[in-house]
């Protein structure tokens, strides 16, 4: 129990953790909103997007060096939006203490995952930098609805790579791409419902300290969900990298009409760490080549959905069933959709 000081203290600080929290996702939506808009602009002026260089010509996979080039490639990419993404986790971790919030994401079924939806969509970050988003929102609240849909729509539901999709590809594949993220999400409210930690558990708490600065309590919080995270990418995104190459090797890999060849790539797009909208001109080189809309719609969910860093952060902070159903949701929708709508 709290008394009334230890109550007022700990009110304090959760209304300055929401200030901070709301600077910081200001801050964020300024920061990849004029990426964003130029990237609108070229699309809607020339009708292509061209990416920053992330994946190195595939022929050259085997080669020594590559597999560093990509991954610090990577890196140079993201990692402004990885420790956006890392800041606000802990300020989301001190301000869920406040119950008026916590609310919204601690309900139960399509109610707390669309909650969670709404919260990730504004943030336009790519899956492994809203990891250590879910972690610290799944630290607090325990509700794997909420803090899944919120990893999964700040990428799939990211508003510019949605306007870019419409802009660039026919209204059949853009619309298809809004609907498996749709279902998704529907599926992560049954998925919350099905895995549960044990009733005795309770969200973590912060360990007490008296005359504790918010200050020292917010870097606390950076560190812990930097620990928590950061490693796990760290290992994650070159594992990735690496199966990718590989299976990208295997001959007419992309748009091969055997079932076990698409599933295979759909597969690779799956655990393929994507820097923000990086699956449109993927995607867009599929539509020049004349692959199936059925593909194109599953790239564009699947590739910035999940990947295998962000699948190692929500096993470590979840369990690994929840991982695991997770890729499957994902990664079952899409090749479902590019087998059903093939041709």
């Amino acid at each position: 129990m709290f008394g009334k000081a230890q109550l007022a203290t700990r009110r304090r600080e959760g209304r300055a953790a929401i200030v901070l929290l709301v600077v910081l996702v200001a801050s964020l939506i300024a920061y990849k909103t004029g990426p964003a808009l130029r990237a609108i602009r070229t699309a809607q002026s020339t009708g292509r997007l061209k990416p920053r260089p992330y994946l190195v010509d595939s022929t050259l996979s085997a080669k020594p060096g590559v597999l560093w080039t990509e991954f610090s490639a990577y890196f140079r990419i993201i990692w402004p939006a990885l420790a956006f993404g890392i800041l606000i986790s802990a300020a989301a971790r001190m301000a869920i203490r406040q119950d008026w919030f916590a609310s919204a994401f601690t309900g139960s079924g399509l109610r707390s995952t669309f909650s969670g939806a709404a919260a990730g969509m504004p943030l336009m970050l790519c899956s492994c930098c809203a990891a250590p988003v879910f972690e610290g929102m799944y630290g607090r609240t325990r509700r794997l609805d909420a803090s899944l849909a919120l990893i999964l729509a700040a990428p799939a539901l990211n508003p510019a790579a949605l306007t870019l999709t419409f802009i660039l590809f026919p209204l059949s594949v853009a619309a298809g791409r809004l609907a498996l993220t749709v279902a998704a999400l529907v599926g992560i409210a049954g998925i919350g419902t099905l895995v549960s930690r044990p009733t005795t558990e309770t969200p973590e708490q912060r360990p007490s300290r008296e005359q504790q600065s918010l200050f020292a309590g917010y870097a606390e919080s950076v560190l812990h969900v930097s620990l928590r995270t950061v490693p796990l990418i760290l290992v994650g995104v070159p594992i990735a990298i690496l199966i990718f190459n590989h299976l990208q090797r295997i001959h007419s890999f992309g748009t091969a009409n055997s079932t076990g060849m698409l599933i295979l790539f759909l597969g690779a797009v799956l655990l393929l760490p994507m820097p923000t909208l990086f699956e449109i001109p993927l995607a867009f080189s599929l539509l020049l080549s004349g692959g199936p809309s059925g593909l194109i719609a599953a790239v564009l969910f699947v590739g910035p959905a999940v990947n295998l860093p962000s699948l190692l952060v929500v096993a470590r902070a979840a369990g690994v069933k929840a991982s695991l159903l997770l890729a499957l949701l994902a990664g079952g929708l899409a090749a479902a959709t590019a087998l059903a709508f093939s041709h």
